[in-house]
This record gives C-alpha cells, structure tokens and sequence, in this order.
C-alpha cells in the first residue's frame, strides 16, 4: 500500500515539475518580450536569466526524482521555490516588487502535498525570506540589485506591504490546507470503501461458485443479468438468454408475476437438461440501476425425486406382498377345510 502511495505522489510530483517549467517559462517569455519591444530597466535582463536558469534546473528534477523518494525531493523542490522567488523579489525591489505574490505557489504546493502543519511551516518560511529581504533592503544593509530604481519607499509602504504580505500567505496557508486537508480525507475514505467493496465482491462471488444450489438474476423482462457455475449447469444459460422463455411458458408467467410482486415467492417444478429442477423466483424492488431485479434460486432435486421413485417402488412391493399374502391366506383356508 505504501509503495503504491509513493508511486502516485512521484507521478504528481512529475506533473509538478511540468507545471513549474511551464509557468517559469512564460514569466521568461513575458519578460523577454518586454525587453525587445519596450523601454525596461536591466534588471529585467538578469530576472531572465534566472528565470531561464530556474527553467534548466526544473528540468533537472526529472531524473533527480528517480534518485530520491518523494518527500525529500518535495522539501528539496519547495526550498528552491521560495528561494528563486526571493531572489526574484531582490532583482525586482523588494518589498514594492510584483514578483512577491510568486510565494504562493509554494504554499499551495505544500497544502496539496503536505499536512497543516507543514503548510503553515512553509508559509512562515516563505513570509521570513520576504521581510527578511524587505528589511535589508529598506535599512540599506543590502544595496538594491544594480540598475534598478527602486525609488523612495516610506515606512507607511514598507509595513503595509509586509502586513498584506502576511495576511496573503497566511490566509492562501490556512484555507488550501483545510480544503486539500478535506480531500485527502475524502480520498482516503473513497479508497476504504472501495477496498471494503472489492473484499464483499470477491465474497460474494466464492460464495456463489461454491453454491451447491443454481442462482441466477434477471431483469423485469427475464434477460439474464448474472448466473453462478451450478444455474449454468442446471439450466444450460448463457449471457444474452431470456429466463422466462426457458422456465416459464406464456400460461405460468402470469401466475409468477403476481406471486413475487405481491412479495411472496413462486415456486415450480421443472425437468430440464436431464435435471430433475426446483426454481423458486422472487423480486427484489428498485436496486442499483434496476426497477426490479429477479432471482431465481434453482435446487437440484434429481437426487430425492430418485429416493422417491424407490420409496415408492418399495411400497408398490410391500402392498403387492400384502396382496398375495392375502389372497394365500384366502386359499389356504378352504384347502384346510376340505382337507378336513
């Protein structure tokens, strides 16, 4: 189960991976379009590179996930997230730059990922590298990257970047992680009950293969549904076939259908196939995707009809005994008589 686990997050963490170059590539793109046709700040030159760099990098994850199993190589993928956004905030102005909303990618990555705790973790991680960086930059400790003008930033600015910056990531944190909280629970209990259902199939099916009595199911208008080994033996079925036409003439079926949709079961008597047969047929209303569903339970009788063919052989003899010792006695008394 665990090995079938970690086979599906590998492949999710493929499709990631496709995302991920997906979307690097287009911010590349844009970015390149606006330095061949627009006036831009060569800052935008080196946000290319890295994003093109970033680009090569992803499409080094393919064969690095063959290496690692799935849980270090997502921490691995979600560190080189946050950090290719912070350093794409950096070349672009920190605390005013339009790349910073790119930290919420890997806070939904986590919440579909990871659990709760590991979501609002990497959101705290994510929020830490951008004030931290906002902070360098704003108290001059770290320059701003060369050719960028960031322009005056006031401390009004500053903070409410930062606090809008928080209440995104929290909030992006605290509601992915309860819905694909709720999904994964959802999926987990899908998952049990559809192992539940597969056990009770395969139950029921040895159950009905080693049935010593034939059952079969048919629709409203007698076309066999499903049969066990002993209903094919007895009554030679195949898929296709139509019950009534095999076990209940036209003059009979009336008769049926009036017993099992008052509820009750019909029962009859057939010689079939050299089979001496007991069918009893009832209905079972409005299940799965059918009005009414039929089931015939077919017992072999040739056994006890054979036992009762004796039975009544033996009595036949009996009373043929009965008979001559009888009509001995009545000759044997005037024969003793004339004998004197």
């Amino acid at each position: 189960m665990i090995a079938v686990e970690e086979r599906t997050l590998h492949k999710r963490l493929v499709f990631l991976h496709s995302i991920r170059i997906a979307i690097l590539s287009g911010l590349a793109l844009v970015t390149a379009i606006i330095l061949l046709f627009f006036q831009a700040p060569l800052s935008l030159l080196a946000i290319l590179g890295v994003l093109l760099a970033a680009v090569v990098v992803s499409i080094l994850f393919f064969p690095l996930a063959r290496l690692l199993r799935p849980r270090p190589l997502l921490t691995l993928e979600l560190a080189f997230d946050i950090l290719l956004v912070t350093l794409l905030v950096y070349l672009s102005g920190g605390v005013a730059s339009p790349f910073y909303f790119l930290y919420i990618l890997p806070i939904l990555v986590a919440s579909i990922f990871l659990s709760r705790r590991e979501t609002l973790v990497t959101a705290t991680v994510s929020f830490i590298a951008f004030g931290a960086l906002a902070d360098l930059l704003y108290l001059g400790i770290v320059p701003y990257y060369p050719g960028f003008d960031a322009g005056e930033v006031t401390l009004g600015t500053f903070i409410y970047n930062l606090l809008m910056g928080f209440i995104a990531f929290s909030s992006v944190s605290l509601i992915a992680s309860y819905y694909f909280e709720r999904i994964r629970r959802a999926g987990q209990q899908l998952r049990d009950v559809q192992e539940n259902l597969r056990d009770i199939l395969l139950l029921n099916n040895s159950v009905m293969e080693k049935m010593e009595n034939g059952l079969a199911t048919a629709d409203a208008d007698g076309r066999v549904i499903s049969y066990n080994p002993k209903a094919a033996r007895f009554l030679g079925l195949k898929p296709g076939m139509n019950l009534f036409e095999l076990l209940l003439p036209g003059e009979e079926l009336p008769a049926a259908r009036h017993q099992w949709q008052s509820g009750g079961a019909y029962y009859f008597e057939k010689l079939l196939h050299g089979f001496s047969l007991g069918v009893s047929v009832s209905a079972i209303e409005k299940i799965s995707s059918f009005e009414r569903l039929l089931v015939f339970l077919v017992t072999d009788l040739s056994a006890i009809k054979k036992i009762e063919r004796r039975l009544k052989e033996k009595e036949h003899l009996a009373l043929i005994g009965e008979m001559a010792a009888g009509i001995a006695h009545e000759i044997r008394n005037p024969l003793a008589s004339i004998s004197g």
